[in-house]
């Protein structure tokens, strides 16, 4: 879990299509390639994104209603979504 989102993808991009995500994170990610990488901060970011063996998930803002959800097992990733909430 990581709160800045890897530079360079759909989770970083704010208006006007620019990647404002963090290189140090995206350099971790490619050198570690964890299963999944929850992240946030950036409201507009909102998706799935793949990166080499990573998914990165950003749900987006709480307040607009959508939640990160995933199921693992040992077989690896089974669901991973932007879940919205039920108001």
């Amino acid at each position: 879990m990581c709160h800045q989102p890897p530079f360079g993808t759909r989770n970083d991009l704010i208006q006007g299509n620019v990647h404002v995500g963090s290189k140090a994170v995206r350099k971790f990610i490619e050198r570690y390639q964890p299963l999944i990488c929850f992240t946030g901060h950036i409201h507009e970011g909102t998706g799935i994104h793949q990166m080499g063996n990573t998914r990165i998930i950003n749900p987006g803002p709480l307040s607009e209603g959508s939640y990160a959800y995933a199921d693992i097992t040992p077989e690896g990733i089974q669901a991973l979504e932007v879940v919205p909430i039920d108001k």
